[in-house]
């Protein structure tokens, strides 16, 4: 069963929905139903509309896998992973975007 949350928006006050950096992050790379592309990755409001999508569609187990899978190539856990420089881009964007750090 997916959630929804249409809170996730990020700097403009409104709560995060209570998602962390490593959950946003999880979402935002690792989705299914979504893929962010050159340009949405530096858009905040292609990010905020592509955590809502992710976040609507994913599973509570989902949630957590993805993070810990995504917080591992962002620390450098997973070296030589071709993620790393994409994950590394997203997560700036994240902090600039929601507020959330590492």
């Amino acid at each position: 069963m997916g959630r929804t949350n249409d809170q996730v928006t990020g700097l403009d006050g409104s709560p995060v929905g209570g998602l962390s950096f490593g959950e946003l992050l999880g979402l935002l790379t690792y989705s299914p139903a979504l893929l962010l592309l050159g340009d949405e990755v530096d858009d905040p409001a292609a990010l905020r509309a592509a955590a809502r999508t992710a976040l609507a569609t994913a599973a509570a187990w989902e949630l957590e896998a993805w993070a810990s899978m995504a917080l591992d190539v962002h620390s450098g856990r997973v070296p030589g992973n071709v993620l790393c420089s994409f994950v590394a881009r997203l997560g700036a964007a994240i902090t600039r975007t929601f507020g959330v750090t590492a």
